[in-house]
């Protein structure tokens, strides 16, 4: 028994679980307005709901993703540097804007039309061709694009 639970192919399922179920992350992305054209994100812990505490993030990376998720290029990576304060706490976040005592990595390139982006790779959001934005999870992100 110990033995089997040691294999590689169980703790590849095992990880694919957790990977699809979102364990890795007890965290929900909501897009909750947009300023200049550009979203504006909220990170929560509490899922399909915005807290105004705020949630911990040490960065974030924005890459454009092609129909089966995979990077295609990063439009936007910012870190925090004062992991020492509040300041890694974020509740609302503008795409763009880097927030007091986080620093810019790569400056964030527009937003194109009818493209899937992911942020820290594993969130997805849409951007459509009237400009609106919309969050896709990754269950549905991989279930959609599967049936095309």
């Amino acid at each position: 028994m110990t033995r089997l639970l040691n294999t590689p192919l169980i703790f590849m399922a095992l990880f694919s679980l957790c990977f699809l179920t979102a364990c890795q992350e007890d965290k929900d992305l909501l897009i909750v307005g947009e300023q200049a054209g550009r979203p504006i994100f909220c990170v929560s812990s509490f899922l399909g709901k915005c807290s105004d505490r705020g949630d911990w993030l040490d960065g974030i990376i924005v890459n454009k993703v092609d129909m089966r998720g995979q990077k295609l290029e990063q439009v936007w990576a910012i870190n925090c540097e004062q992991q020492s304060d509040n300041n890694c706490v974020l509740d609302r976040l503008v795409y763009g804007t880097v927030p007091r005592g986080w620093r810019e990595r790569q400056p964030a390139e527009p937003l194109s039309k009818n493209t899937y982006y992911s942020f820290n790779a594993f969130f997805f959001f849409y951007r459509d061709s009237n400009g609106d934005y919309s969050v896709v999870s990754g269950k549905q992100f991989y279930r959609k694009e599967n049936k095309e």
